[in-house]
């Protein structure tokens, strides 16, 4: 599959969501939304904010893995009082740090609003969202009819161009069918 990465480095990757503080002392749980199971880790800073315009930047103090989530204390913010303004707000890295993505791997940000063309150089539609599911990411594709979901595997995928922005699919019969719409 011939694979071209969008090569920005002034825009943010979300990573993960402020869900609340922890205890009295301005610790968070946060939510880690990345497919790098351990992303955080060896992190000094990170932006957060309620978009990745409005990020600002936060020295981590210190980190701690839980089964469902991660606790993060930030340099300087030691009371709930401090830190309650960040609940819900989201956690973004520089997209500089692109050598964690495998060549098969991409930010969901940079699929959305992708058109998606067949082996023949049809339209089908627009990537409108990427769902999770336990047996691979799906594309949530809108088209004239609908929206249509199509699995993110090798079967159905040929290429995902970032530069020319487009997916090019080779869909078996009945998957662009309006049945599969959701």
């Amino acid at each position: 599959m011939g694979i071209h990465r969008l090569k920005t480095e002034d825009i943010f990757v979300c990573i993960g969501k402020v869900l609340r503080p922890v205890g009295l002392t301005g610790e968070l749980k946060v939510q880690n939304l990345s497919d790098v199971e351990q992303r955080f880790e060896n992190e000094e800073e990170l932006f957060i904010g309620p978009n990745s315009e409005l990020a600002v930047p936060y020295r981590v103090e210190s980190l701690e893995y839980r089964p469902d989530s991660l606790v993060l204390r930030l340099e300087d913010l030691d009371s709930v009082d401090k830190v309650e303004f960040l609940r819900g707000q989201y956690c973004y890295l520089p997209r500089i740090d692109e050598e964690w993505l495998d060549d098969d791997e991409f930010f969901v940000d940079d699929l959305v609003g992708l058109d998606v063309y067949d082996s023949q150089d049809r339209f089908i539609g627009e990537v409108k969202d990427i769902m999770n599911s336990p047996s691979s990411d799906i594309l949530v594709v809108r088209r004239q009819s609908g929206e249509i979901l199509l699995p993110m595997v090798d079967e159905f995928i040929q290429e995902i161009n970032l530069e020319e922005m487009f997916i090019k699919v080779n869909p078996i019969e009945g998957l662009l069918e309006p049945s599969n719409a959701r």
